[in-house]
């Protein structure tokens, strides 16, 4: 498996809500998630083979996005460009 793109956001674990006695609400992070090597990607994030720079500013992100509809998708075209080097 090739991963095209750029770093997950480590965001793996469930939330644990809970209500404090003064109405506050308090939400943990309480599970761990590894890999098979006992590797955490909480918080870091997994990182793709083969990266593209997105942007992590979400309005630049969707207007770069409308902007590549007209000329392609550069994660689709690395598909094919992989899958036409095998």
């Amino acid at each position: 498996m090739t991963r095209i793109g750029s770093s997950t956001e480590g965001i793996f674990s469930d939330i644990l809500e809970k209500k404090l006695p003064n109405g506050w609400i308090l939400n943990l992070s309480n599970e761990v998630y590894q890999d098979i090597n006992g590797i955490c990607y909480e918080s870091v994030g997994i990182s793709p083979n083969v990266k593209i720079d997105y942007s992590h500013n979400e309005n630049v992100f969707i207007r770069k996005l409308k902007e590549k509809t007209d000329g392609g998708d550069e994660a689709i075209e690395m598909v094919f460009k992989l899958l036409n080097n095998k």
